[in-house]
């Protein structure tokens, strides 16, 4: 009897294999470790890139507000300012993302590749494209309030650029929820998507977003509102909305910079 048991388990482990060996054919082969390290650096360092960038631009509202060196195209400071967090952000991911030939081995996912040519040119154009994006939202803010009765006032200028920095600190920590999500569906620990469009949109998650992060998304944006407001009760006379309307455009941007740091070759 027991050896008939004994045999039944071993016949159900063997179908059990083969039945497991078939899904894996058919699966697409999960991304190298090098691979998901690259992407994950990837996204991180892009949303250091913002804040980076956001204190570029307050540090020289702070100190000329009005000055057309602080938006762009830029000028003075400002722009070795942003030269230098570029540099710096660029030298990081490419860090993280060796390639082949330069390290003896292969961390640049394909689509990477496929994207822009190389790993190399792949960081440049995103750092490129997230600076265009921050520059579009944070001209909005930083807006030309002189025909104003009172002008632009010193606590005007202290809201709107405490207001800029804790957007782009919103946007990365949106992203690290996004990037938290990633991780954990490679190693198929999620239970819903990590998708951008279901767990960051405008900054509220969808119910098919994975539970862990739309916790996480949830109260992030939740503490970006609050933060937004009390950091501007008297706003410049130039903005036309309410000043946490910008929060929801920062959510998208992190979710924009997910979507393409995780892409899948």
């Amino acid at each position: 009897m027991l050896q008939k048991r004994m045999f039944s388990m071993l016949s159900g482990a063997i179908l059990l294999c083969a039945a497991t060996f078939a899904v894996a054919l058919d699966s697409d082969p999960p991304i190298g470790t090098d691979e998901a390290r690259c992407q994950d650096g990837v996204s991180k360092t892009l949303g250091k890139f913002m804040w980076s960038k956001a204190k570029c631009m307050t540090k020289c509202d702070s100190i000329t507000p009005q000055d057309p060196d602080c938006l762009p195209p830029y000028g003075g400071t400002t722009i070795s300012c942003l030269e230098s967090a570029e540099e710096k952000m660029a030298k990081k991911m490419h860090r993280r993302c060796r390639d082949a030939e330069n390290a003896g081995k292969d961390a640049c996912p394909e689509c990477y590749g496929g994207t822009a040519g190389t790993c190399e040119t792949f960081v440049q154009d995103e750092l490129s494209t997230v600076a265009a994006l921050v520059d579009a939202q944070l001209t909005l803010l930083l807006c030309d309030d002189s025909a104003s009765i009172d002008n632009l006032s010193a606590d005007e200028v202290d809201c709107r650029d405490r207001v800029a920095k804790r957007l782009a600190k919103h946007a990365a920590g949106i992203g690290n929820c996004l990037r938290k999500c990633r991780r954990s569906e490679i190693e198929g620990e999620t239970d819903g998507s990590c998708a951008a469009d279901d767990c960051a949109s405008s900054g509220f998650p969808s119910a098919g977003c994975n539970t862990k992060t739309k916790k996480c998304v949830n109260r992030l944006t939740e503490k970006g509102y609050i933060k937004v407001i009390r950091s501007c009760p008297d706003k410049p006379d130039c903005l036309p909305e309410p000043i946490e309307a910008f929060v929801a455009p920062f959510a998208n941007l992190a979710g924009d910079v997910d979507d393409d740091a995780f892409c899948y070759p």
